[in-house]
């Protein structure tokens, strides 16, 4: 099927010559990785697939998510979930959102309550506040990469299958119970399916960390997440246009994949300086530029 939409795409692009070739059958391995993965992550547990690209506003399946803001005003928020997974224990109904990436990214508690990655949030607010979401109990959102990533070909092909496996395991927040976790990894010690450990009597893993939320946790952090978005959005109805990107870590300048470096023109060169999660100004060491300004 991958071969057959390849011969098709951009006017037949990926057959027209062999440089092409070799590019469209990388691409099909990347496919079948893809695939293979996210098989074997269903296999690995009970959750099983409840929608795939549901829609949430502008006539999609769920309504939209709406935001409160001054003045009586409301902001909807349209969009689509790419995949809602659920498991039943006990009479309760867990659900997990999962997002496709072309990249493999990262997931925190800390960029959600600084408003950076507030998509997963987002879609597990339009599942719970739905009919969809009724009686149901959030499990897990995460990001599933979709780029096969580069492995040590030094090792056994056994490991570097483990290898592979484990990086591409989906990222994100999970449920803080051993049950939940298990069911999305029956062979969750250090699992390959989601970013979790458990230990050995069962329960998690202290290493798991800022990737495991209690069930009145993982709700607060949703809360939070619309609490920022109220903010945001009203910042913006506002007309607050302030250039202030927050900067989490030094060596991970956060304007260098911005679209809109030249325009917003915000350089550390000239004086202007990230804001960090405390709130004050990051101190940019001498002879670091900023990431976006090189390219």
């Amino acid at each position: 099927l991958a071969m057959q939409q390849l011969e098709t795409l951009l006017e037949g692009l990926f057959v027209s010559d062999a440089r092409y070739r070799f590019r469209g059958q990388r691409l099909i391995k990347m496919v079948q990785i893809v695939v293979d993965t996210v098989v074997r992550q269903f296999q690995k547990g009970e959750f099983l697939p409840a929608a795939w690209e549901l829609r949430f506003g502008g006539g999609g399946g769920l309504p939209p998510v709406r935001i409160p803001c001054p003045g009586g005003k409301e902001v909807e928020l349209h969009g689509v979930i790419d995949r809602v997974d659920s498991f039943e224990k006990d009479g309760v109904q867990y659900v997990r959102v999962v997002d496709y990436k072309s990249g493999g990214r990262k997931w925190s508690q800390e960029e959600l309550r600084l408003g950076l990655r507030m998509q997963l949030a987002v879609y597990m607010d339009a599942v719970l506040s739905s009919g969809l979401g009724q009686d149901k109990v959030p499990a897990g959102m995460f990001y599933q990469q979709l780029m096969a990533p580069v492995v040590d070909r030094v090792v056994a092909e056994g490991d570097a299958e483990a290898q592979l496996s484990r990086r591409m395991r989906m990222q994100g927040l999970v449920l803080d119970d051993p049950s939940i976790i298990r069911a999305m990894d029956k062979n969750a010690g250090t699992s390959d399916v989601v970013n979790v450990s458990l230990k050995q009597d069962g329960s998690v893993h202290p290493q798991s960390g800022g990737n495991v939320a209690s069930g009145e946790g993982f709700l607060e952090l949703l809360r939070a997440g619309r609490e920022v978005l109220r903010e945001k959005v009203s910042g913006i109805l506002s007309g607050v246009t302030d250039i202030s990107p927050v900067r989490l870590a030094a060596g991970d300048p956060p304007c260098a994949q911005c679209d809109y470096a030249s325009i917003c023109r915000f350089d550390v060169r000239a004086g202007d300086r990230y804001r960090t999660p405390q709130g004050g100004a990051a101190q940019e060491r001498e002879g670091e530029p900023d990431a976006a300004l090189d390219e």
